[in-house]
This record gives structure tokens, sequence and C-alpha cells, in this order.
């Protein structure tokens, strides 16, 4: 993941250069490349796609609940780690049985 976020931060100075369509346009890619970087990383250490593609898509989902386009650029890994950590929890928690 730290390489993902040094490689975005690559398009720091376009951003900063243009107004919201180059924000909306760096923040869906900034998206696409988390996900994918973050499943493949996943799946590289054993975690089944569908577990990675859960995680990972929640994860980018509260990233872009709490951070603006401006923020994924000098987003650190820390930053990322207890939202990932929270989707973590709830991808593995135990479904509810049903009642007899």
């Amino acid at each position: 993941m730290r390489g993902t976020l040094l490689a975005l931060l690559c398009l720091a100075l376009p951003l900063a250069a243009c107004g919201k369509k180059s924000e909306q346009a760096f923040s869906e890619k900034f998206d696409r490349n988390f996900v994918s970087s973050c499943v493949a990383s996943a799946t590289r250490t054993g975690v089944p796609q569908d577990i990675a593609g859960k995680v990972c898509g929640c994860t980018i989902a509260g990233i872009n609940k709490k951070y603006s386009a401006r923020d994924k650029l000098t987003m650190s890994e820390s930053q990322a780690n207890p939202i990932m950590a929270e989707c973590l929890k709830t991808v593995q928690a135990p479904a509810a049985s049903p009642s007899s």
C-alpha cells in the first residue's frame, strides 16, 4: 500500500494546479489504484479474492468518507490502517444464525 500512496503522490502537482474536475479525476484514479493494489497485496498473502475485495472496497469507502481528494495527496499508511482494521472486523464478523 505504501508504494501505491507514493505513486499517487506524483499526481499532486497537476491536482494542485487545477480545479474540481482534476480533483475528481485524481480521486477516481486513486480509488481504482488503491483497491487494485490492496487486493493484489492481500491475495499474495493468502487472503481469498472475495474477502480482499470486500475489505479493500470498504476501506476506500471509509477513506472517501473521511478524506477529501486533497487530503489523499498527503495521506499516510497510518491513516488508512485504522479504517482497514474496522473493515476487516466487519467482513470477518460471523453471520448471525437464523432462528429455528
